[in-house]
């Protein structure tokens, strides 16, 4: 993305003294930064923002954190925002731990989510010493609610405020069987693993046939319904990319702490966003 940056404004800098001949790729780069707009040969390349001030500024961050990570070594705190693929992230974070566990398998590892007291300014000294399943992560904001760092949870937006900072989340991944139930699957003959997958591949492909022949699409975004749920005491809230709530912009849900029901959250439309531009 740097080198796009850098060939683009080179070449502008050339077309103008004369170098080089103005085309039309270059005319659009040029008119776009006049009006503080994102070039189309940028945007196409990297993400979406509502002003060349933000892009930029999101260019020098993502660009800090990486040559951090590479030249110093993993961050204690990871800038959820600053990843194409933010989802990429907790999904590593599930692999490393099933690969570093003898015996766990990767479709029965979860992740259990955390959110601190601290900021990220404090993350350095929270993060120290942690378990090698655990990562922190920070960047992200709640829309319809506030957080409560002294009760640890989500209360009722504060008067004229749209969106609240939240702090520090400590994201771990943790292997959902008991050691029991994981001495017994292990006790698993090939032939009962051979029957189970059959058995399991019959009721999907019947499922899907049932799907297919109602008209219903087997392609489509989560429901509300499905969105939020309420464990314990724990809302399933939405992390979204963008203000704009689409599926191009769902990245997953984490459980965190409420002080009221699912349903009163549910009418407020509280989610999780990276960015709130």
């Amino acid at each position: 993305m740097l080198d796009i940056t850098q060939s683009v404004l080179q070449d502008l800098v050339d077309a103008i003294d004369g170098k080089i001949i103005m085309n039309e790729g270059l005319r659009e780069a040029m008119d776009s930064i006049y009006f503080a707009k994102v070039p189309p040969i940028w945007h196409r390349a990297s993400w979406d923002s509502t002003t060349l001030g933000f892009w930029f500024k999101e260019l020098t961050d993502r660009n800090h954190q990486l040559s951090n990570w590479l030249y110093t070594g993993q961050p204690k705190s990871f800038w959820f925002p600053g990843f194409f693929n933010p989802l990429g992230l907790l999904t590593a974070l599930r692999q490393e731990a099933s690969r570093s566990h003898i015996g766990w398998s990767l479709e029965f590892v979860s992740l259990d989510v955390t959110v601190t007291r601290f900021s990220h300014e404090d993350a350095p000294d929270v993060a120290t010493g942690g378990p090698k399943e655990n990562i922190y992560i920070h960047g992200l904001f709640i829309q319809a609610a506030s957080w409560d760092k002294r009760g640890g949870r989500i209360v009722e937006a504060r008067p004229k405020q749209l969106f609240d900072v939240m702090p520090v989340i400590s994201v771990t991944a943790k292997y959902d069987l008991t050691l029991e139930e994981l001495r017994q699957q292990h006790q698993l003959t090939a032939e009962q693993n051979a029957i189970l997958s059959s058995q399991k591949n019959n009721s999907a492909l019947i499922k899907y046939g049932s799907i297919r022949s109602s008209g219903l699409s087997t392609d489509r975004s989560p429901s509300p319904q499905e969105m939020y749920g309420l464990a314990e005491d724990r809302l399933s809230v939405p992390i979204y990319k963008k203000v704009q709530r689409t599926s191009h912009h769902f990245i997953t849900k984490f459980k965190i702490p409420c002080s009221k029901t699912a349903d009163h959250w549910k009418m407020r439309g509280v989610a999780l966003l990276c960015d709130v531009h």
